[in-house]
Formats: C-alpha cells, structure tokens, sequence
C-alpha cells in the first residue's frame, strides 16, 4: 500500500515541510539554497504550527552560514572521520601511505577521537572542544576510560593481540602532538568535502617538544662496532647463529652507508636497487647507485654511498649459498634481507641490542640509549661532517625535512666542519 504524505511549502518554495499522513510522524524539511544539494532536516515534532517555526530558525541560521561563505551542509565527526579512514585505505593501495602509519591514525581515531568528538557536527568543535579534549586525552589512561581496562586490544598483522596495560603516565608532547596532526587532517578531509570551511576550523596548536638530541656514533666507536659484529659471526657457536650474525653486520655497514629508515630496509627487494651513471665534481662520468624505498609514507629514491655495492653483493652471495642449501632462489622481487631458510628478517632489534651491549656502546657519551635508528642518525652525522653535504640535499636523500635537520643535528661544533667552513673556492 502506497504512503501518502502532508506537505506544504514557505519561503515561496525554499522550504517544503513533509511527514506521511497516516501515521502522524514526526514533521521533516528540505531546505534548498542556490548551487548547493538539498538539506534535510528532521523537525522532531508532530505539530505543524512548531514545525513550520522550528523550519524557519533552521533557514535563518543556515542562510547567515550561506551569506558569509560558511559550510551549510555538515556531518557528525564520526562520518567524516570514518570517510577519512576510508581514504586511508584507498591510499595504502596505492602506495601512497604505508600500512604502519594508517595503522596507527586508526588507532587514535577509534580510540581518542571518535570516542570524544563522534557525536559533535565538524562545524560545531570550537577552539575550547578542542583544549577540553587535550585534557580528557592527557589522563585517559590514568584517571578516564583506559583506566578501566586490564588489557590493551590492537591489531597487528590481521590478527588481534591481547597485551597486558602499562604502568599509566602522561603522554608527551611529542604523542600528542601526533596525535593532534591526525585531527587535522579530519578537519581538512571535512573542508574538501564541504562539511566545513577553514574559517570554522578550530585552532590546534602543537605542544612544546624538547629538542633532542639524537644518539649517533663518531668515527672510531663506529669501527669498535663493526668490528666486533665482524668477529662474533666468525666465532659464532653454530651455523645459524653465524649467518644472523653475518647478516647483521652487513646491515650495519648498509644503513650507515644509505642513511634508510629501518622499515625502508625491511621492505627492500633487489628490482629496487639500480645503477645509473652521472657527471661528478671533475666532470666525469661516474657509476652510482640508487635505491628506491617505501616505509613512512610514499616511496622515494634515495642515493646511498658507492661502497654499498659491496655489501649488497655479499648480501646476494650468500643468499644464493643459503638457496642452494635450503631450496629458494634469489629473484628480483625477494627481500634483500632474508635469513638462510629465505623468509623476512622483521626486525634486527634484537640482535643489534646484543651487539650493543658486546661492544659496549648501549649508550652514548650522553647516556642516551642508542638503537637501530642510531645508524641512520650516524649517517646523517658523517654526511654532514665529512661528505660536505649541505642540509637542503640531505634532507632529500634521507626522506625527511630541512627543520628535521637541522632540530636533530644541530649539535655540531663549528670545528667539526672547520676543513668545510674554511674551504676556499677561487
């Protein structure tokens, strides 16, 4: 059986106010302005006389909006942000973001923001909503929801773990300022699609970070280290223990030399590296080579130093002896660091801590603990003091940003680039 419905219109037919007639519902409106697709709203009354005024205040507020170029058509920020989560993962197939980092913004956005903004409208959260959610987010663990679980759920893989809840602290500046980046985008990802304009955007200042200084090694510790993952793999007790060993140390000389994220190592395949020729400072032909890498964000090519030739080589070398021994081969799309039975090495954290701790080099003359990033660190470190590198290129090559740069690495002493600084060019 067909519906019937009550209608009428006002404002010479920019209103029309509607409900079925033969269920005394609620009254609705559509509202249409120029250029814009209709807007609909549900009255919540079944008096027509209120809903004809509850209309009327709707169309004045939304003609102020219209007048002075604010959005007019909004969303919860529960729908935009799931909208965003849907770019997210058109983006991760497309190469242009990696899983890890959407990983992670989904995590905030189901955990923090959905759960605090979801039922605001996006053109509706004000610079104080914004201030008053840094405070509920600051003690969420401590004294707010987090404080009620006893494990902490997230995925990982495709699979759900399970871990135990952490002692609870405040978390830095430096979290929430990333934290804080992912609103951002929301509001962003809402202005392009019209639910709000930038003028409604609420303003979201980045907390106070300390600037740290980032652990390296110099020169001869760096030597102390690859010496000593030298002889552990030449006195390693067994097979397996030896081609970890010796795989790990040519991953020291690798990240030294080509200043990579340990994720773009992680996902490296032998297509990615090329060699490509290219006018050097005497104007001659030179052989380099170039890696193209993804991990952070989008991929990019970076030029590593030349001797990373070698360790490669060795890398491929063994990893045709360990195929011949334990049934792989070596193709252009395999992993450059796979272990002797051919599968992923995910992480060489472990190892690299052991190495640490046999070297004596866990911490820096700082007393900063050193990690696997500390090998880029050092790169960035060498290319500033002895590759004459300026900032503009290295920041290029690394993947990062000039201010990045110069925040982390702006430690060096004048006398550390004298030979640099004094250099005469006639």
């Amino acid at each position: 059986m067909a519906h019937t419905y009550d209608e009428f219109k006002i404002r010479d037919g920019k209103i029309l106010l509607y409900r079925r007639s033969d269920s005394g519902d609620n009254w609705h409106c559509r509202i249409k302005f120029p250029s814009k697709p209709y807007i609909r709203r549900s009255l919540k009354t079944d008096s027509r006389e209120e809903a004809k005024q509850l209309a009327e205040e709707i169309f004045a507020e939304l003609n102020y909006k219209s007048k002075r170029g604010l959005a007019v058509t909004s969303r919860k920020f529960r729908a935009v942000a799931k909208s965003f989560v849907e770019q997210l993962d058109a983006r991760v197939a497309k190469d242009t973001i990696n899983d890890k980092r959407a990983h992670d913004y989904k995590l905030v956005i189901d955990r923090y923001l959905i759960p605090y903004f979801g039922k605001k409208s996006i053109d509706n959260i004000s610079d104080a909503d914004v201030e008053r959610y840094r405070e509920w987010r600051k003690v969420y663990w401590i004294s707010g929801e987090g404080s009620k679980a006893e494990f902490i759920e997230y995925e990982r893989g495709g699979k759900l773990i399970r871990s135990p809840k952490r002692k609870p602290k405040l978390p830095s500046n430096n979290t929430l300022n990333k934290e804080d980046s992912v609103l951002r985008q929301i509001f962003q990802h809402g202005r392009v699609h019209g639910f709000i304009t930038q003028e409604e955007i609420p303003i979201i200042k980045n907390q106070p970070v300390k600037k740290n200084r980032r652990p390296a090694f110099d020169v001869k510790e760096y030597r102390r280290l690859i010496r000593v993952a030298y002889w552990r793999y030449k006195k390693a007790p067994d097979e397996n223990v030896a081609a970890r060993r010796r795989l790990l140390h040519e991953y020291v000389l690798f990240m030294v030399n080509a200043g990579t994220r340990p994720i773009e190592a992680a996902t490296l395949r032998w297509r990615d590296v090329e060699t490509f020729t290219a006018k050097n400072s005497e104007g001659e032909q030179q052989e380099y080579i170039k890696i193209s890498v993804r991990g952070k964000a989008k991929k990019r090519t970076c030029v590593p130093m030349p001797r990373i030739a070698v360790y490669l080589e060795r890398i491929k070398a063994a990893q045709i002896e360990h195929g011949k021994q334990n049934d792989f081969t070596v193709e252009p799309d395999d992993l450059v660091f796979r272990d002797r039975y051919g599968k992923s090495v995910k992480s060489f954290k472990k190892g690299f801590d052991e190495l640490l701790e046999a070297s004596g080099l866990t911490y820096d003359n700082h007393n900063l603990k050193r990690s696997i990033y500390s090998l880029r660190h050092t790169y960035a470190t060498f290319r500033l003091i002895y590759g004459g590198v300026n900032v503009y290129d290295l920041a290029e090559n690394m993947g990062t940003s000039v201010q990045m740069i110069e925040k982390h690495y702006g430690h060096l002493k004048p006398e550390d680039v004298a030979e640099r600084l004094t250099r005469v060019v006639m």
